[in-house]
C-alpha cells in the first residue's frame, strides 16, 4: 500500500463515511468521492510539496495535479465503504 494513500487515517475514515452514507451502490459512492475531490479540494500548490499524505490534502482542502487524485484512492479503499456496498 502506498504510504501517501493513508486510508486508515481518521480524517479519511470520517470523510469516506460522510460522503457515502446516503449512497447504496458502488457507483454512487465512487461518484460522490470523485465529485468531492474534484469540486471541494481546490487546485493549488501547498508549501509541503507533492509528497504529502492524502489525509493532509483533505485537511488543507488544497492540492495540485498529483495530490488531489491521490485522495480518491484511500477514500474508495475504506473497508467500511466496500462492506456497505449492496450492489455493483
Amino acid at each position: 500500500m502506498n504510504m501517501l494513500a493513508d486510508y486508515d487515517h481518521p480524517t479519511i475514515k470520517e470523510l469516506a463515511a460522510r460522503l457515502t452514507q446516503s449512497e447504496t451502490t458502488v457507483r454512487g459512492k465512487l461518484e460522490r468521492i470523485f465529485h468531492h475531490v474534484r469540486d471541494d479540494i481546490q487546485f493549488g500548490f501547498p508549501m509541503d510539496g507533492d509528497y504529502a499524505k492524502a489525509s493532509g490534502t483533505v485537511r488543507l482542502g488544497t492540492g495540485n495535479a498529483t495530490r488531489r487524485p491521490r485522495c480518491c484512492l484511500p477514500l474508495a479503499r475504506r473497508p467500511a465503504f466496500l462492506r456497505a456496498s449492496t450492489s455493483r
